[in-house]
Order: structure tokens, then sequence, then C-alpha cells
């Protein structure tokens, strides 16, 4: 799909009324991380780019694209010539095509998105980029409603039987145990709560408190906090000694990231500053981390999926701090006028005291944006979840300041001057225009993510709505 460029937007405009100084040009995304060799444009198996797929038709709606992709799907699948894996491929990016179109109309539907999303999942999963289709899968479990999610376990399920096979098959008792840990994670995701849950305890009884018994209590913590379960997912990645000095590093990380979560939860923000910075820390020089993230890996492929989780933990903790530098702006509302009808009074106002929010609203601003920045800065490989989601927050931040500007009421004292009420409305008018431009910018950004990242659901549909409702609220008005 290409190197994208991260446009979160900054409020330089002076005083109201002026003009908007230029935003800078921002730093480029990094491409999409590989997975299983699957690279951005490619095809999700080997180097080669996929067979390019006919054109499809332009449907007026998400529904319409889900049974267009649907059909060239099955007359993919029927290509006979193609080897199995290449006609899952043809299969996959007929899907990706249609979800990227989708999230452009403005007819879209999120269970049609679902469905797409469904689909895409399980023809990666034909195409052999195991790693790839469990992320889809993933994603709709945490995003997705009730029968997609019923689906997607019973897909998580089916490859999680084909993992246990190449842990048999296994010769190296590292990368064994490693497969497992992938096997015992994927089931609670898939729902086999009981059978997680006794193999967990088999295993912690042979471990002790060794660094794959650790691992082993990340992965049940992990299911806690997916069910709002925050004590019980304390309790079992207590910051004792024994995480500090024998974890590895990707479970140290994610530790540290999940209690964050947990105390964050609970309202105790002192404790989750502490744990968020320390998941941060670790990830301080990434050259080093990656270096140490590698030697304690079974393997390569091993080694990928330490380094996703890794770098999903760091970039949840940069979100935090970065969400924190936002919460900053909800102090900053429009000043009031209450002075009298007097057209020299409310201008003067209106260039002085509104001249000292915009730059206090400009420094807030900048600060935030600042610092979801950083997620995108995250070496070797920005987390894609969390970029998106710093995306998102960026709309939101300019959203909300439109949202209050937009709302601000006419001042009593000059409500029956025609003339009076024009100047206010006209340089409230003003301001409106520049944040709705840098909203817009900001969503269609979170959308241009969604799509690149495969991830349509949760903060991309969020993006998505608010764009379509913006576009419709703007068309009745003209």
């Amino acid at each position: 799909m290409g190197t994208r460029r991260y446009v979160l937007l900054l409020a330089l405009g002076g005083a109201l009324g002026c003009a908007p100084a230029t935003v800078p040009e921002a730093p480029a995304l990094p491409s999409y991380p590989e997975r299983n060799g699957a690279r951005a444009g490619a095809s999700v198996v080997g180097e080669d780019p996929a067979p390019p797929l006919e054109p499809l038709p332009e449907p007026e709606d998400c529904r319409g694209w889900l049974q267009l992709a649907r059909a060239q799907a099955e007359k993919a699948l029927a290509a006979r010539e193609a080897t199995r894996r290449d006609r899952y491929a043809r299969t996959a990016a007929a899907y990706r095509t249609a979800l990227g179109a989708c999230s452009n109309t403005r007819n879209h539907t999120p269970v049609a998105i679902a469905e797409l999303y469904f689909e895409l999942g399980r023809a990666l999963a034909g195409a052999g980029a195991r790693d790839e289709a469990l992320a889809v899968f993933e994603h709709l479990v945490e995003h997705g409603e009730r029968p997609v999610v019923e689906k997607s376990q019973a897909q998580i399920s089916a490859i999680t039987k084909t993992l246990l096979d190449l842990e048999r098959a296994q010769t190296d008792p590292k990368s064994a145990i490693a497969l497992h840990f992938e096997v015992i994670r994927f089931w609670f995701l898939a729902g086999d709560v009981e059978h997680a849950l006794k193999d967990v305890d088999y295993w912690e009884g042979r471990w002790g408190k060794n660094a794959s018994a650790l691992e082993l209590a990340v992965i049940v913590a992990e299911h806690h906090v997916r069910r709002g379960e925050w004590k019980d997912a304390l309790e079992r990645i207590s910051n004792t000694a024994a995480f500090q000095k024998t974890a590895w590093l990707h479970t140290r990380v994610g530790a540290h990231a999940l209690r964050g979560r947990a105390f964050a939860r609970m309202k105790r923000d002192v404790q989750a500053r502490r744990e968020y910075d320390a998941a941060r820390t670790l990830w301080k020089d990434p050259k080093k981390a990656t270096e140490q993230l590698f030697g304690e890996a079974a393997n390569a492929d091993n080694a990928k999926r330490r380094m996703q989780r890794a770098l999903d933990a760091v970039g949840e903790a940069v979100f935090y701090f970065a969400d924190r530098e936002r919460a900053k702006l909800r102090v900053l509302t429009l000043p009031s006028y209450r002075g009298p009808a007097d057209a020299e009074k409310l201008s003067r106002f209106i260039e002085e005291r509104w001249a000292v929010w915009a730059k206090a609203r400009k420094r807030r601003i900048e600060a935030a944006t600042g610092e979801y920045l950083l997620i995108v800065g995250l070496e070797p490989v920005a987390p894609p979840r969390w970029v998106v989601r710093a995306a998102a927050s960026t709309g939101e931040m300019w959203a909300g300041l439109l949202a209050s500007l937009e709302a601000t009421p006419t001042p009593k004292s000059i409500q029956s001057h025609p003339e009076l009420v024009e100047l206010f409305r006209s340089r409230v008018s003003e301001v409106v225009e520049m944040d709705a431009r840098y909203a817009v910018t900001a969503y269609e950004t979170c959308l241009e993510y969604s799509v690149a990242f495969t991830a349509p659901l949760g903060p991309g549909e969020d993006c998505r709505d608010w764009l379509v409702a913006r576009r419709k609220k703007e068309s009745s008005a003209k």
C-alpha cells in the first residue's frame, strides 16, 4: 500500500480572524510490518506480487462490495491452473480491495465491513499467512459483534490445532515451548478458557518461577484484562523480583503495560504512570532491546512475534502519556464575552482575549501531538494498532474543540443587536472552519491507516462514522 504520511495537524493560527499558519510536513509512517513474508502491495505468499485482479465495478455501499468480492473470490478459487496458495492469495487481494473501497463509501455498515474482514482472514489462512490471519481474527474478537466474534473464535480454534501439530513435529525443545505459548494464548482467544487454564496449571507446576512460567502468567493476565478482571490480572503479574530478574524482555514489557492498564482502569493513576513508564523505559534503547529480544527467542519466527508484542506494549505506554497530555485541553474553553453591546469593546475582546486563548490552545495541541508522534517513531517499526489509535485520538482532539465552538452561545448583551451578532458569529465561524479542516484531515488520515493496517473496526470505524456524519452535516447546511 506504500508509505503513508502521518498527518497529525497542529493548530498554528494566531488570533481569530488571522489566516492559519502553514502546517509543517509530518514524518513518514514506516511500511506495513512484514508477517509471514507478506509485504504491503505484495502477495501474502512469497516475494512476487499477487496476480492482477479484474477491476471491480463501483457499488454504492459495503454490502455491494461484499457481494462482488465474494463473487470474485469464487472465481479465483475455481482457477485450478494456480496453486492452492496462489488461489487464496488472489482471494485475499479481492477482499483487501473491497475493504479499501468500502471504507471510502458513505453508505457503509459495520456488519458488512466485519464480514469482509472475516472473509479476508479466511483467505489469508488458506494462503498460508497464519500470523496475519490470526491478527485479523483477533481484531474481530476484540471489536466485532457476537456473530462474527463466534465465527472468528472458531477460526482461531482451527488454526490453533495446526499449531499443535507443528509443536509435536518440533525437535528443538525451545521452539516447541514457544509454539505452545501461542497455543495457550489462542485457546483463550478462541473462548476455550477451561482447556487453557488447565494447561497453564500443569506447566506452572513443572516450571515454578522460571522465564517460561512467567510468560504463562502474562498470557493469563491478558485474558483477565480482556474480560475487565483487573484485580485478577494484577494477582497474576505482581511486580516481583522474579519478573525483573528472570522474565524475558518482551514478557517484562508486556507485564508492565498490562499492570498499567489495570491500574488506570481502577483509577490508580500513580501506579499506572509508574508501570507505563517502566514499559517505555525498557525500550529506551531500541537497538539494544532488539538484540536482547532476538537473543532470547527460540527462532526467527518466534522473535518476530515477541517483537510485535513488545512494541505493541510500548505503543500502549506511549499512547497513555499522550492521552494525559491531550486531557489538558479540556480546561481550555472559549472565553465568554460579558461586556456591553458595544462594537468596539466586542472587537477588542475578540482580538485580545481570544488571541490569548488561541495561543494557549496551540501550545497544548502541540504538546499532545508531539506525544502521539512518538508512537510513529518507535523502532524498529511502529505498532499498527497504536498508530491508528493515535490518529483517531488526534481527530477526537480537533472534533472536541470543533463541537464546543459550534455550541458557543451568542452573548446575551448583544442578542438584540443584529450587527454585533453577525460580527460575533462570523468570528466564531472562522475558527470553526479552520478546526473543521484539521479534524477532517486527521480523521481521513486515521481512516487511511485503518485500511493500510487492515484494522477497520474499533477506532477505524469511529473515524469513518465521524467523517460520514460531518459530510452529511455540511451537505445539509448548503
